[in-house]
């Protein structure tokens, strides 16, 4: 598959799965979650969603939790919209890259 195609699918899957989260979702833990990037594999088999918190209180670890049970419900939701002949699993990761990029600027500033 091309990297061109795959790299629009990744995005049309970071829109979409941010809009399930917005608007679809009853749990009130999903609603200050920002969807950062999505990577998918070359055989579209898996889709890797990473995710960081915005204003929730909730632990990393509580929100792991939840989008374990709301795994099955993005993935239909997607599959509905997205008319692939394979539809990828879904697992979600949060994205400490902006918490790394915090701490590393805190270390220069301190220099």
């Amino acid at each position: 598959m091309s990297s061109h195609r795959i790299e629009r699918l990744k995005e049309e899957v970071r829109q979409i799965v941010t809009e399930i989260l917005l608007y679809e979702m009853r749990d009130p833990r999903f609603q200050h979650i920002i969807v950062t990037k999505v990577h998918l594999t070359k055989d579209l088999s898996l889709a890797r969603i990473y995710y960081e918190k915005g204003a929730t209180s909730e632990s990393k670890e509580a929100l792991q939790e939840a989008f374990e049970k709301a795994k099955g419900f993005v993935r239909r939701r997607l599959a509905s919209q997205l008319k692939l002949r394979i539809m990828p699993q879904v697992e979600f990761y949060f994205d400490e890259t902006s918490q790394e990029i915090q701490r590393v600027e805190e270390l220069f500033s301190k220099l």
